[in-house]
């Protein structure tokens, strides 16, 4: 007879394998992630390695192209004065100012190409000798000498400016192309002030820039207004 709380006993067989042993329970296959593909370290330092050289390159290459650039404008000016000459037409009488000019070009364009960090001061030398020869161009062509009393604010700070804005954005520097604007701003409206007190009122250069005889003072005001009124649009803008 059965005991009262007894339970009867399983007696299915459990299944075995060749040794008799229960069969372990075998894990869920799971899906094979990606290998991500990594730089081995031979990689990173061949990397790093070319890095140097490339900017060594740039850098030799920058200081080739301003020499060259320097030698082929005064080649040219020489050539043209030796024609010149040769021909009977003294060109020196009128292109002295560009002994400013070509070496300020040469300069200033060799400038927006230089990796290193006299580039803006190559850019602002070039740009003073480039206004400068047209400053000296202007004077001699219309005879007015006198007009380095407020043409001096168009070297500085105006060349200065010039030059920031044009190497800032070459070399994207926001900063500095913001400099450069309000440099140009500051420049000019010297330029144009000094212009209308020694020019118009003053009339220092004796060309008598006013037409029709018409009184010095009021236009003097108009011109001034003008100007302005422009400077606020330009502002806006």
């Amino acid at each position: 007879m059965m005991a009262k709380n007894d339970e009867p006993i399983d007696v299915t067989p459990v299944e075995n394998n060749e040794e008799g042993k229960p069969k372990p329970k075998t894990a869920k296959a799971t899906e094979a992630k990606p290998v991500k593909e990594t730089k081995t370290a031979k990689t990173v330092k061949t990397e790093k390695a070319t890095q140097p050289e490339m900017k060594d390159q740039t850098k030799e290459a920058a200081h080739v192209s301003g020499p060259i650039l320097l030698g082929a404008g005064l080649l040219i000016l020489g050539i043209v004065l030796l024609a010149g000459e040769l021909l009977g037409f003294h060109f020196w009488s009128i292109m002295w100012p560009f002994i400013f000019i070509v070496p300020g070009g040469v300069l200033f364009i060799s400038s927006l190409t230089s990796a290193d960090g006299h580039g803006e001061g190559l850019a602002i030398l070039g740009s003073m000798m480039m206004m400068l020869g047209a400053i000296f161009l202007f004077q001699y062509v219309f005879h007015m000498w006198a007009s380095w009393a407020y043409a001096w604010a168009l070297l500085a700070p105006t060349s200065i400016g010039i030059a920031q804005v044009v190497y800032g954005k070459q070399k994207n520097r926001d900063g500095l192309v913001k400099n450069g604007t309000n440099l140009i701003e500051i420049g000019l409206t010297m330029f144009i002030i000094f212009f209308i007190f020694f020019e118009l009122l003053l009339n220092i250069s004796g060309k008598n820039l006013i037409p029709f005889g018409l009184p010095a003072f009021p236009v003097a005001l108009i011109v001034l207004g003008l100007f302005v009124i422009l400077r606020a649009i330009l502002r806006k803008k």
